[in-house]
This record gives structure tokens, C-alpha cells and sequence, in this order.
């Protein structure tokens, strides 16, 4: 008889610590690979952890798509910001096309 491992209780400190961070960061993975909104439960299975525990971080699965969007925009932002100081050739119209090409690759950066 085999017995899977536990994973109940608080998450383990360090490195691997469950951070709302890192369930926005997974939650954005899952997105990109599967095209569709993770359920927390996949979420929490991706995690290896209890769904329980994300209630922790967040009130519902709407908090946690709210901070994944929010996370999105804050990218898209902070690379339009970066851009406006090299944009000397470029039109705005470009580097918010770029950008918005690019944001659904959540990992891959507006500059080129």
C-alpha cells in the first residue's frame, strides 16, 4: 500500500514557500499553456498543495484572476514606461501594438 505524501498544514517556509506571488505566477503559466482559466483546484494541483490553502492568500478564485490581470498590466506598464525613454523613431501606436502583441506570451518582455 503506498501513501501520498502529505499536504496539508501550513506551507513550508524558504525558497518553495507558497507566496500570492507564486500562485499569480503559476495561475499566468497554467493560462498560457492551456489557453483557459485555471479552477483552483488545478491551481492548487499545479502548487502541490491543498486547495485550501490559496483561500489563504485570496478571498475567491475572482481575487486571484483580479490579481493576475492586475499583475498583466503592471507588466504592460512598466514596459511601455521603459520604452518611452528609447522611443525616438518609433510611433506610439507601435510600441503599444508590440506590447500588446507580446503581453499574451505573459513571460516575453515588450522590448526587443
Amino acid at each position: 500500500m503506498t501513501v501520498k505524501p502529505k499536504k496539508r498544514g501550513r506551507p513550508e517556509k524558504g525558497k518553495d514557500g507558497l507566496s500570492q506571488e507564486r500562485i499569480v505566477e503559476t495561475a499566468k503559466a497554467m493560462m498560457k499553456a492551456d489557453g483557459k482559466i485555471p479552477s483552483i483546484r488545478a491551481l492548487a494541483k499545479e502548487l502541490n498543495i491543498d486547495a485550501m490553502a490559496i483561500y489563504h492568500y485570496f478571498n475567491n478564485k475572482d481575487s486571484v484572476l483580479e490579481a493576475v490581470a492586475i499583475s498583466l498590466v503592471e507588466a504592460f506598464t512598466s514596459q511601455l514606461a521603459l520604452l518611452a525613454g528609447k522611443m525616438r523613431c518609433q510611433s506610439w501606436a507601435g510600441v503599444i501594438l508590440n506590447c500588446l502583441v507580446n503581453i499574451r506570451d505573459f513571460s516575453k518582455p515588450c522590448l526587443r
